[in-house]
């Protein structure tokens, strides 16, 4: 199997604390081989804070942020995250899985 090309990913989550100013999302991209080893490939992490997307300027698997005006997360409101991975080009062993932490 053979993946390429722009990735994102959406993640829906929530806080309970009031200071979200910090709060990082790491998204790895990789495979996984029949005995458990995991090889990270690509990965995301953007702050949560600057999670609003530019619906024009994004592309699919691309969503673009513009990374001003950060919002914080109001407590115990769920949110989606877009998040960009790195763009990849992979092509997995036979019995090797697509992973994704």
């Amino acid at each position: 199997m053979t993946n390429w090309g722009p990735l994102s990913i959406t993640l829906y989550g929530s806080t309970d604390t009031e200071d979200t100013s910090t709060w990082v999302w790491f998204v790895k991209v990789g495979e996984v081989a029949p005995d458990g080893k995991v090889r990270v490939w690509t990965l995301g992490n953007p702050k949560a804070s600057f999670r609003k997307v530019n619906e024009a300027k994004s592309k699919p698997g691309q969503p673009w942020h513009s990374f001003q005006n950060p919002v914080t997360l109001e407590p115990n409101t769920i949110y989606d995250f877009q998040i960009e991975i790195q763009p990849l080009f992979l092509t997995f062993k036979a019995g090797h899985k697509f992973g994704c932490r």
